[in-house]
């Protein structure tokens, strides 16, 4: 007797008349799960990770409805991962510390824009705004869903960042602190943009904050508002 092609009931050699759709998606699925290699499982659970971090919080996800998510069984899941802390760090903490650079070179890029026109601090400012932006979902679960890795995150990548960035720009000891007071305005006042924005479902015009932004930052720069450029801009 012939043998039946995979997925389909001992016997048939072809789909059922009413249900051709159901066999060929369950073969395709079957074909599909025993194509993925062991790297391409661990990143679909850690895709399903942010997701359940980001939506839930530290707290609130469970190995359960990641596994679940991801499409494996639990017992699955801990062949790639030892436990949920583990499971966080490589899936939250590890992006967030890489983006951290990216993050650090648009406050810079923003920082150097003081002896330029105002368009190219609008320009900047931009930048950073959507970076923030596009950052923020694993800002907020690394810093609002469990306070103990935010706080660690903070004080060992991002603070030790600013004040290397400080080092680098300041010319004199007295002109570090108004460096590090600028950097930290420019972060706090884009997070927290960002943040009422994503919050309260309000539609972001980067185009328009990033102006209003602009000038208030080239004021805190320059001491006046009506320096190199920014007349274009009135």
């Amino acid at each position: 007797m012939a043998r039946s092609p995979p997925g389909f009931p001992p016997g048939r050699r072809s789909h059922p008349a009413k249900q051709p759709i159901t066999y060929l998606l369950t073969y395709c699925n079957r074909v599909a799960r025993r194509k993925l290699t062991a790297e391409e499982r661990r990143e679909r659970i850690m895709t399903a990770a942010r997701q359940s971090f980001t939506s839930k919080g530290f707290a609130g996800a469970t190995t359960r409805a990641i596994a679940k998510a991801a499409g494996i069984t639990e017992a699955v899941l801990y062949q790639h991962f030892s436990s949920k802390q583990d499971i966080f760090e490589q899936a939250m903490l590890e992006p967030v510390n890489r983006d951290n650079q990216v993050l650090m070179g648009k406050l810079d890029a923003l920082a150097g824009t003081a002896d330029s026109t105002l368009a190219d601090t609008i320009h900047a400012e931009g930048e950073l705004l959507t970076e923030i932006g596009r950052l923020l979902p694993a800002i907020g679960a690394l810093f609002y869903a469990d306070p103990q890795p935010g706080r660690a995150n903070y004080t060992e990548l991002t603070a030790p960042a600013f004040a290397r960035q400080v080092d680098q720009m300041a010319r004199t000891e007295a002109s570090k602190k108004s460096i590090s007071a600028f950097l930290t305005m420019a972060y706090g006042i884009n997070l927290g943009i960002a943040l009422h924005h994503h919050f309260t479902g309000d539609d972001l015009n980067t185009d328009d904050v990033s102006v209003q932004v602009a000038r208030l930052l080239r004021t805190g720069i320059d001491g006046s508002p009506n320096s190199k450029g920014d007349a274009d801009h009135h």
